[in-house]
C-alpha cells in the first residue's frame, strides 16, 4: 500500500499543488508557504 502525500496544513494532495516541501513527518505546499509569507510580511 502506498501512502498518499498531502499538505499537513491544507490537506491538498500532491497532485493538487505545484510543490510539496517535506519536513520531519510533515509536508507544506507552495500555496501554504505563500500564505505564511503574507502573514509574516504583515507583521
Amino acid at each position: 500500500m502506498t501512502k498518499d502525500i498531502f499538505c499537513t496544513f491544507c490537506s491538498k494532495k500532491q497532485g493538487e499543488v505545484a510543490q510539496l516541501i517535506a519536513g520531519p513527518d510533515v509536508y507544506i505546499c507552495d500555496e501554504c508557504v505563500k500564505v505564511c509569507n503574507a502573514v509574516i510580511a504583515q507583521e
